[in-house]
């Protein structure tokens, strides 16, 4: 018996294949009018203040860890370190060293795959430093588990999140 595993679905309608021709049409791959556009529906979709389309989720997260980091800095609070998942792609701990931070893996519940809210509590005891970013992985599919019991600026890898499940995107 063979059991086949999908990483993701994929359909595209004649809605997406549309869009996709005004955009080459345009000459604009990025930026530009449809851009925009895009930004602005996404940003009322997901129901926040601000969006910025960019050209892959690993520059999404270095954008948003980045100005996490920053703005925290900027009031006084030193931020060294981000909690995240071992069960991810390069990208996630990529971006938080190229954002200026250590990447601090704590373990995942092994029925859920969500991050172990008691290992990332360990790992930031541990520190007793400034290790105040948490990183849940929404990896193929599986959503994670928000770890809302933990004080820390949380920042969510949903680059396989589906939109179908937009409203756990929100902040």
């Amino acid at each position: 018996m063979s059991i086949r595993v999908s990483v993701g679905h994929f359909e595209v309608d004649q809605d997406i294949r549309g869009a996709v021709l005004r955009v080459l049409d345009s000459g604009r791959v990025s930026e530009g009018r449809e851009t925009r556009a895009f930004e602005k529906a996404f940003l009322a979709f997901v129901g926040t203040k601000h969006c910025i389309a960019l050209n892959s989720g690993t520059s999404a997260l270095i954008a948003g860890l980045t100005a996490i980091r920053r703005a925290r800095e900027s009031g006084g609070d030193r931020l060294d370190g981000a909690v995240t998942s071992p069960l991810t792609y390069a990208a996630t701990p990529n971006a938080i060293v190229l954002s200026g931070m250590e990447p601090l893996f704590a373990d995942i519940d092994e029925d859920t795959f969500s991050l172990d809210p008691d290992r990332v509590e360990e790992v930031i005891e541990a520190r007793k430093d400034s290790s105040g970013i948490i990183i849940p992985v929404h990896l193929v599919s599986f959503r994670q588990q928000v770890l809302r019991e933990i004080r820390s600026v949380l920042a969510r890898d949903a680059g396989h999140e589906r939109l179908l499940h937009a409203d756990t995107l929100r902040p």
